[in-house]
């Protein structure tokens, strides 16, 4: 076990790198979602996007480094490089597969949370629901059967007076 391990420090070692900058990279997505982080002063954001910038791109060139790594392995083994039981391409593969079903989880999560917070509900009190025009049809024919016809209004609503008038009259 030793003398496997001593044969393979380097390549343990970066795998171990790589699981730390990919808790780190989770932190730091699972801190874009909070809502008090617009409130943080001294650019902390600014810092904070570039620290993830950072390590997505040194995890991208880590995982090319291991899958090289262990492709030479295998080339010179027979065997795939384990670390844990597991190869490297598994590890690669079943943390980006566990990262997506917890971000999934997580919008369903987020989506059924909004959908089930009820939305408020217009008064009736704050004003009618008619449009312009039924509300200005209604309010002149109340005007016509109470018997005034203006001389003020305008030709078409005083035909449209006229009309409801007649309309009524019958």
């Amino acid at each position: 076990m030793r003398t496997y391990y001593q044969a393979n420090k380097e390549t343990l070692l970066m795998l171990e790198r790589r699981e730390e900058y990919w808790k780190r990279l989770t932190e730091l997505e699972d801190r874009e979602n909070d809502l008090n982080r617009y409130k943080n002063r001294g650019g902390t954001l600014l810092k904070e996007e570039k620290e993830r910038n950072g390590f997505k791109k040194k995890l991208r060139e880590m995982e090319v480094v291991l899958l090289d790594i262990a492709v030479k392995f295998e080339e010179e083994h027979n065997r795939p490089f384990l670390s844990w039981g597991r190869s490297i391409p598994d590890i690669i593969e079943k943390t980006r597969e566990d990262y997506e079903t917890n971000k999934k989880q997580h919008q369903s999560a987020k989506k059924q949370q909004r959908n089930l917070t009820p939305t408020p509900v217009k008064s009736g009190f704050l004003g009618s629901t008619l449009s312009g025009s039924k509300r200005n049809l209604l309010t002149f024919t109340a005007v016509v059967k109470s018997g005034f016809l203006g001389s003020t209004l305008s030709g078409s609503k005083r035909n449209l007076l006229t009309f409801t008038a007649v309309r009524d009259l019958f």
